[in-house]
């Protein structure tokens, strides 16, 4: 949660005003930390720990590749999240018309791209428009987490 405005998008996720979510904050044990730079706050000291023990992005297996579905919470998460999470002038193409999220590709903690299914479950294929090149491994990754065939566009 970014240190400029915790309230925000606290407010913003659970659905309250953002005067009472600023209350809840100031009455939080938050704790201060920095991701990427950026000065944040957790909510408990034990998640700070465990954030401060996270290797580089591309050494854990949290970093993915991921193909989230349509509706993931990871992207409808706080705007500050999309704002590093979705490339800029990408957003568009995640959160579109009329509130639709799209299903997502997500490398090392950033969408790559979009996806989409056709065809049934057993011989359907997934078309992934990426935002820009991935590595040749990382793209063997994306197809071996997949389970079905894919389309890169």
């Amino acid at each position: 949660m970014p240190s400029r405005s915790p309230a925000a998008d606290v407010a913003r996720w659970w659905g309250e005003q953002p005067a009472p979510a600023k209350r809840w904050i100031k009455s939080a044990p938050v704790v201060p930390v920095e991701i990427d730079g950026e000065s944040g706050f957790v909510v408990r000291a034990e998640d700070a720990d465990e954030l401060a023990a996270v290797p580089p992005a591309g050494e854990h297996p949290g970093d993915g590749p991921f193909l989230l579905p349509g509706f993931d919470p990871w992207v409808i998460a706080p705007l500050s999240h999309r704002r590093r999470a979705i490339p800029e002038g990408r957003e568009p193409e995640v959160s579109r018309t009329a509130g639709w999220i799209s299903p997502v590709l997500v490398v090392d903690g950033r969408v790559v791209g979009v996806w989409e299914r056709s065809g049934d479950g057993a011989t359907g294929t997934i078309a992934v428009r990426l935002f820009a090149p991935l590595p040749t491994a990382t793209r063997r990754a994306v197809t071996e987490r997949a389970g079905a065939d894919l389309v890169w566009t």
